[in-house]
């Protein structure tokens, strides 16, 4: 998922990946670049859907403050993923 600020940046899969060797412990680290630790912060989602938009604000995630992607918990990405396979 993507914040909506972050629309333009190119996908996870196309930015450089770090091995966070630097790091003491970097289970923090972010996987997608491994530039720095992740923060916690609240997301926002968008839906589209038959025509229809839903937007799903405060959604509690890790956000890596360099390249920004974001990461939700297990369970609250699938939650997030049948919200969207929903038929309204």
């Amino acid at each position: 998922m993507k914040h909506e600020q972050c629309a333009n940046q190119a996908p996870a899969a196309n930015r450089p990946h770090g091995d966070g060797s630097d790091r003491p412990d970097n289970a923090a680290a972010c996987p997608a670049c491994g530039e720095a630790d992740r923060v916690a912060s609240p997301i926002t989602t968008v839906f589209h859907a038959q025509g229809s938009l839903a937007v799903i604000r405060d959604i509690p995630a890790m956000v890596c403050p360099s390249c920004h992607e974001e990461y939700p918990d297990d369970q609250t990405a699938m939650r997030l993923d049948l919200t969207q396979r929903c038929k309204p």
